[in-house]
């Protein structure tokens, strides 16, 4: 029920004890302060700025702040949601690493929903850990929300490049509408533009809903109809530099057209005033602009020099991919990125161009440049840099994980990533068990956005055998046999992962690596392989008990009693 007061409350919460992510607390409550919240913060360190509660970072103390925030809330206030620290996956789950990384700790899968939960007239949603893209899925159900994230899904991200810059001071940030208000879609083009001149490691979100207004945002949410080219030129003006028009050109007796219509129409509305919405039915003003079919949707963006950049969208079904490619950096300005001399930068910049790409619906140019950030991964200057940066293992887990969310057909998928396991293949150094981890983790990710079985079968046979190379009897390595075989239960292939099961214990059998036959049993009792399971752990059993006998076979035998077809 509301009160018809509106209040201004912000929940901060950083499970982590590393100094970083403790400073990142401290800039968000000194900003929000600023700003007139109230902040009720879960840390392991307190900030310097005062806060309404303050709890050091356990799962008892953070539900018990969050019953007190929600004792203040309701439909009239403005809620701010921020979370920093570190993140995981639990089951395929998006959760909060609550303790330490490195000794005791949990991962809060259940405390994204606590906070969804959350009454709010508006809110915004303020995410930095890894994997916390995939959370937009959730707080941008409601209305008046916004969602703003340091990566997009199953992305792993370095908060160092995207915190500090998001919460810097009002006078750090450009104000873009140069109307003296500092708005959060503001903040995080600040924040988006060091990420990108950081390395490109991840793709940073802002996602609003319905009926969320951004305060400094002066573009209606809606799309404005222009009549001649006077009208069309008055509009274009109000661009500042950074900013973007969206432009329909259309015709009356035209069916695409009107197809295209209320989609077009609802994309603005969606969008509540962050770029502007024009549609001209004036086929002359579409001429003027080199407009000689319709419909066609422009893309028009004000650069730093005051030329208004176009970008025709090749696909009227990709507008939104298309902004945000634009928005990102343009093909010419990420390509001069890509050409860096480090080329684990380079690596990286051509896999993020290429996916841009993609998802604006150019293929065809994302495959040339996935096949650049490929070979980039593995020029033989890269093993010096890894031994000093240890930045390698980063560049293909990001090379993969792109391609992975990429919409690509299978056939295309299955060779790039062919190229890209046998690039790993070829290198021979310390961290080349991370690089296979790194891939594992692809597959998965790529499986479970529709890669076909067959695609992912072929592809884990590769891995699997690159794998069983450098695997070290006994060693639970990130590589280790039994590591990848939760990589293939995790794939969810049912019967489908019989044939690599089979690969996983061959190899195994082959080192005499009684550690792996233990961990890839485990893998199956774990898996949905169905019917055939009892099957594949007899198998195991019986290859156990040859290399170790009975010590490590009982184990096994016991998974074979709890897994009865």
């Amino acid at each position: 029920m509301s009160d018809g007061v509106k209040r201004k409350i912000a929940i901060v919460i950083n499970g982590d004890t590393a100094a970083r992510h403790a400073k990142n607390v401290d800039r968000a409550v000194s900003q929000l302060n600023k700003k007139g919240y109230q902040c009720f913060v879960a840390s392991n360190e307190a900030p310097s700025s005062p806060t309404s509660m303050y709890r050091k970072a356990t799962p008892q103390n953070i539900d018990q702040l969050i019953e007190a925030a929600k004792a203040q809330l309701d439909g009239d206030d403005e809620l701010l949601i921020y979370t920093t620290g570190h993140g995981g996956k639990v089951d395929g789950q998006e959760c909060i690493v609550v303790g330490d990384l490195k000794a005791n700790h949990s991962c809060e899968a259940d405390l994204y929903k606590k906070l969804d939960n959350l009454k709010f007239g508006k809110r915004v949603v303020v995410m930095d850990q890894c994997y916390s893209g995939g959370m937009a899925r959730l707080f941008t159900d409601n209305a008046k929300s916004a969602f703003i994230s340091a990566g997009s899904s199953d992305e792993t991200v370095c908060c160092g490049d995207f915190a500090p810059r998001l919460w810097a001071d009002d006078s750090e940030v450009k104000d873009i509408n140069k109307d003296g208000v500092i708005s959060w879609g503001e903040r995080f083009e600040y924040a988006k533009k060091g990420v990108i001149q950081a390395n490109l490691k991840s793709i940073p979100q802002f996602i609003t809903t319905k009926g969320f207004e951004d305060d400094g945002v002066h573009f209606a949410p809606y799309v404005i109809e222009v009549d001649n080219s006077a009208s069309m030129n008055e509009q274009l003006s109000r661009l500042r530099p950074g900013q973007t028009a969206v432009v329909t050109f259309s015709m009356d007796r035209c069916l695409p057209c009107r197809e295209l219509k209320p989609k077009f129409n609802g994309l603005a509305e969606s969008d509540v005033g962050q770029n502007l919405w024009l549609r001209t039915e004036n086929t002359s003003v579409g001429n003027e602009y080199g407009i000689q079919s319709f419909p066609k949707v422009v893309i028009f963006t004000m650069k730093e020099n005051g030329v208004k950049e176009m970008n025709v969208v090749t696909n009227r079904d990709k507008i939104r991919e298309t902004l945000q490619a634009v928005q990102l950096g343009s093909y010419d300005n990420v390509n001069e990125i890509a050409n860096n001399e480090d080329p684990i930068n380079r690596a990286i910049a051509y896999a993020r161009l290429a996916f841009m790409l993609e998802k604006s619906g150019q293929p065809n140019k994302a495959i040339p440049l996935y096949i650049k950030a490929i070979s980039a991964t593995a020029e033989t200057q890269l093993r010096g840099l890894l031994r000093r940066q240890q930045r390698l293992p980063g560049a293909y887990q990001k090379v993969g994980r792109l391609l992975a969310l990429s919409g690509l057909e299978d056939s295309v998928k299955t060779q790039l990533f062919s190229q890209l396991i046998q690039k790993v293949d070829d290198l021979y150094d310390n961290a080349q068990d991370s690089y296979i981890q790194s891939l594992a983790e692809s597959l998965v990710v790529s499986r479970q956005r529709g890669t076909s079985e067959y695609t992912a079968v072929y592809l884990f046979k590769d891995l699997i055998a690159a794998a069983a190379k450098i695997n070290k009897p006994d060693s639970c390595g990130l590589a280790s046999l039994d590591n990848i075989a939760l990589y293939v239960k995790a794939a969810q292939l049912g019967a489908a992962q019989e044939p690599l099961f089979n690969q996983l214990i061959g190899e195994a059998v082959k080192q005499k690596d009684h550690v792996a036959l233990r961990g890839i049993a485990d893998a199956v009792s774990q898996s949905d392989l169905g019917e055939r399971k009892t099957a594949v752990l007899m198998k195991i059993y019986k290859e156990s008990q040859k290399i170790i006998g009975n010590q490590n076979s009982e184990y096994i035998r016991r998974l074979i009693e709890k897994n009865p077809t």
